[in-house]
């Protein structure tokens, strides 16, 4: 629950362009619609950020460089996750990160 309100409370941040929040007490997202940018939360606690691309009901991510000294995200943390608006998650869908969330908005076009 704590982590839960955490993602939450950065949701809250000043950026207003959200069009897809996800979220459960691990794992979280969010994606702007300005610069197709997105806040990954994972393991609770580490918030990861980079670029997206939307293809249908699939989310492709590319992280930003130099965020963690200790491994690269790009290689260690999901890079496609999946849309289940039918069931109201998301999930990730690569060997990497288990990833798996809430959908808590949606507003994709």
């Amino acid at each position: 629950m704590f982590f839960s309100l955490l993602f939450l409370v950065m949701s809250c941040m000043p950026r207003s362009n959200k069009i897809f929040i996800a979220s459960d007490e691990l794992y979280g997202i969010i994606l702007y619609e300005r610069k197709q940018e997105f806040q990954l939360l994972f393991n609770g606690f580490n918030n990861a950020t980079g670029t997206y691309a939307l293809s249908g009901d699939t989310i492709y991510l590319t992280y930003f460089d130099n965020q963690f000294n200790e491994f690269d995200l790009n290689q260690k943390l999901t890079r496609k996750i999946l849309i289940d608006t039918k069931n109201g998650k998301v999930q990730s869908m690569d060997d990497r990160m288990r990833f798996c969330a809430n959908i808590a908005l949606d507003r994709r076009k």
